[in-house]
């Protein structure tokens, strides 16, 4: 595909791989976790009713169990080093929706500067819709992310004041009220909010300020077409 000269069909491709990928992606999770999660709650229980039913020795269930535990430890380290990779992710990801958007107005505006027939005016309008639900399954995310560390954030708020009726009320024991007090002072010197990489904070206004540093970046852009 060829515009003024230029050539837009690695760009059109990589278009249409990224929505078809995406799709199978989503189609599979929704599949898979929601479509079927009466069936996932089944296979356990009928694993335990094979258990009853076989009477399986007591060395072997003994062995699952070591096995269990070591999954068990398995998934806590792997939680672990997910919470650690949680931060870089965040702002890869917000850098990488803001600098992808602003190459896909950047690639549009040339285009249709180039467009010429009502094929070519078609093909513009199809990348677009594309770009544009591109962009919004981020944002999407972003919100997402957002409302998950909000309610992260608003949990930690009740147990602060917990904490403070408990070490105030009358009749609560001792070490219960210097539990309390040991929360409360680790609360206000250690917890803060997450940043990504030291950016930005991770709360409701992350995405508020994304939206808007693309809508000042696009606007730029825009100035500079129009003043061609």
């Amino acid at each position: 595909m060829t515009f003024n000269g230029k050539n837009y069909s690695s760009i059109y491709i990589g278009h249409l791989l990224d929505f078809f990928y995406f799709s199978i992606g989503y189609a599979l999770n929704t599949l898979c976790n929601i479509t079927w999660r009466h069936n996932n709650v089944s296979l356990v229980l009928k694993i335990q009713n094979i258990h009853r039913i076989l009477k399986i020795d007591r060395i072997v269930f003994k062995k699952v169990i070591i096995m269990n535990w070591i999954n068990v430890i398995s998934l806590v380290l792997f939680y672990v080093s997910w919470i650690l990779y949680f931060h870089f992710r965040i702002a890869y990801y917000a850098i990488y929706t803001f600098f992808y958007t602003l190459q896909n107005v950047t690639v549009l505006i040339e285009m249709s500067d180039a467009a010429a027939g009502a094929e070519m005016k078609a093909m513009l309008a199809y990348l677009t819709t594309i770009s544009f639900s591109w962009l919004v399954k981020n944002i999407a995310i972003h919100i997402g992310t957002s409302m998950e560390t909000e309610t992260l954030y608003f949990t930690m708020k009740d147990v602060q004041s917990v904490c403070l009726q408990l070490a105030s009320r009358e009749g609560v024991g001792v070490a219960q009220k210097r539990t309390c007090k040991n929360i409360l002072r680790i609360h206000k010197t250690i917890f803060r909010k997450m940043r990504a990489c030291g950016m930005f904070d991770v709360d409701a206004c992350m995405t508020l300020e994304l939206s808007s540093l693309i809508t000042t970046y696009t606007i730029v852009l825009l100035q500079f077409a129009l003043s061609k």
